[in-house]
């Protein structure tokens, strides 16, 4: 069976711990999603993973993007409460992508509902993939995608 949704990994808070996108986007696509990653998953300014505006961007650039069905998060932190000035809640309303994660991610979540009525799902982050999920978790986990 071929699961045609694609999942977009951004990091709108802290920076991203090395390795950990690698694993996580592997896993997902052992479970036969297609993964995608933001431009600026890589990038580290200060406690942030890139400024503000490349934040934002990835976030905007899977809003736009017409195969990402849904929207993970890397990690929790600091931060992500910057990138919504610099959201387009328009373009947003016209292609809700459901946003998992927790922790900072709580922060994007509250803020793009509070302008758009968009629902998100407070669920796990990137960083928990690890290893392999047990089949438990791994039902709780992608049922939502």
């Amino acid at each position: 069976m071929s699961i045609k949704q694609v999942i977009g990994i951004v990091a709108p808070s802290s920076p991203v711990p090395d390795g950990l996108i690698k694993q996580s986007v592997e896993y997902c696509q052992r479970l036969g999603f297609k993964v995608k990653t933001g431009r600026h998953l890589d990038k580290k300014e200060l406690f942030a993973a890139g400024r503000d505006e490349e934040r934002a961007a990835d976030i905007m650039d899977f809003i736009k993007d017409p195969e990402v069905s849904v929207i993970i998060t890397t990690n929790g932190g600091t931060c992500s409460i910057r990138t919504l000035p610099l959201l387009d809640y328009d373009l947003i309303t016209q292609n809700p992508k459901l946003i998992v994660g927790y922790s900072d991610t709580t922060a994007l979540q509250v803020g793009i509902y509070a302008k758009t009525g968009a629902l998100s799902v407070t669920g796990f982050n990137c960083s928990d993939i690890k290893t392999e999920l047990s089949q438990e978790t791994h039902c709780r986990l992608f049922c939502i995608a």
